[in-house]
């Protein structure tokens, strides 16, 4: 692949520039670049703006998956603390009662006073 004297940044301000009014013929003359190059640029980076909506929406998802994955951890990590307090009696629905019932009473919150 060529390596091209224009950055990113230049290119994609030339197509602005073009896409607000201004005469593609000016823009190439100013920047010494033929009309075809700016058209292949024009081809070339015209999805940009598609691209970097999807890239957001995807950043924003990926934040949302984070909160969440840090949700569950502290509830299994919570959960996890509450097992390790239960002596499991003789009888095994005993024990889930009794895990049901210290959750209901953290769930509650703190009692007024």
């Amino acid at each position: 692949m060529t390596k091209t004297r224009f950055t990113e940044e230049q290119i994609t301000d030339a197509l602005r520039r073009a896409g607000s009014g201004e005469a593609v013929t000016e823009i190439c003359r100013k920047m010494g670049v033929s009309r075809q190059a700016f058209y292949q640029w024009r081809s070339k980076f015209e999805g940009m703006g598609m691209m970097q909506r999807r890239l957001r929406q995807i950043e924003e998802e990926n934040q949302k998956l984070k909160r969440l994955v840090a949700d569950l951890s502290l509830e299994k990590d919570f959960l996890r603390k509450e097992l390790s307090k239960v002596v499991m009696p003789l009888h095994g629905n005993a024990a889930i009662h009794i895990v049901e019932d210290s959750l209901r009473e953290t769930q509650r919150g703190p009692a007024l006073v």
